[in-house]
């Protein structure tokens, strides 16, 4: 894993710029949903990481459902 994390680390946003251009080429303007959709999940992601990262430094117990 110590090779592997920074690779894919690097890798993945290539890839996935590399694959909205290309998808841009093939659908036009109907990869806009997709870059949108693509947009609301990393948005989500980090929103969540976040939340995470500032509930350990608080040391609160997570809230219960």
């Amino acid at each position: 894993m110590r090779i592997g994390k920074p690779i894919m680390l690097a890798t993945t946003p290539i890839g996935l710029i590399l694959g909205v251009y290309e998808g841009y080429h093939l659908a036009g303007p109907v990869m806009t949903v997709a870059v949108v959709m693509i947009l609301l999940f990393s948005a989500g992601i980090v929103w969540t990481v976040l939340r995470a990262r500032r509930e350990q430094q608080s040391g609160e117990p997570p809230a219960p459902r």
